[in-house]
């Protein structure tokens, strides 16, 4: 999906998983494009009159040409989410069964925030930060990495506060802090790596499982488990 600057931040913990328009512009991998493996644990919770505890997602993303793969762990079940233009799975591995969408293509909107295009080319999520009205307030070390912070009161909308630390070789992110909309997460990454070779049997549904079509768009639980 593409996540609109005026969207919380947090939705770019699904970050790499979305269901963006540049997937859907072939239907194959694409050589030039780099893999990219990460895993993601996130914190979402309410606040105000409607806060409680906070919700966990932990996931384990790999990013191949125009293909994506979500692994996660629900309650003990694990779930798997496949982006394959034109089609978006979820799969849960134990029942060897699962759900098929079929997604059309759409323009991107204006400044819109598109985190597969962001992973892929890290030097563009800084100048997303900026035009979402974030600015560098400094430099550190989070856990041993060199880094740049990147602050925003007003991030896309009023009062949408947003804290991002950026890894300093790469401008891949690190730590996510936002709060706004009676939402707040905190989300951090971890384990990049940029795989030579990721197998295509990894982007593809298993022969031996049941998967039946449905239509609609996936739904956001479809993609957190």
């Amino acid at each position: 999906m593409i996540i609109a600057r005026s969207a919380t931040l947090s939705s770019l913990l699904l970050l790499s998983a979305a269901v963006s328009p540049s997937l859907w512009t072939s239907s194959q991998a694409a050589p030039s494009v780099p893999a990219l493996t990460f895993r993601v644990t996130a914190r979402v919770g309410a606040t105000g009159q409607y806060a409680g505890p906070q919700q966990t997602l932990q996931a384990r993303v790999l990013l191949r040409g125009n293909a994506a793969r979500v692994e996660t762990t629900t309650g003990g079940t694990p779930s798997v989410v496949l982006v394959t233009p034109p089609y978006v799975y979820r799969l849960l591995p134990q029942s060897k069964a699962g759900v098929r969408w079929k997604i059309q293509p759409k323009t991107a909107a204006r400044g819109a925030f598109d985190p597969q295009e962001l992973l892929r080319d890290p030097s563009k999520i800084k100048v997303a930060l900026l035009r979402g009205g974030a600015k560098r307030t400094g430099a550190g070390v989070l856990n041993g990495t060199p880094v740049e912070i990147y602050e925003a009161r007003n991030f896309g909308q009023k009062g949408q506060q947003a804290k991002v630390w950026l890894r300093r070789s790469d401008s891949l992110p690190l730590r996510l802090e936002s709060k706004g909309g009676g939402i707040q997460v905190s989300a951090s990454w971890r384990d990049y790596a940029r795989p030579k070779n990721l197998s295509a049997a990894l982007f593809a549904a298993p022969k031996d499982f049941r998967v039946r079509e449905v239509t609609g768009r996936p739904s956001f639980s479809a993609f957190a488990g």
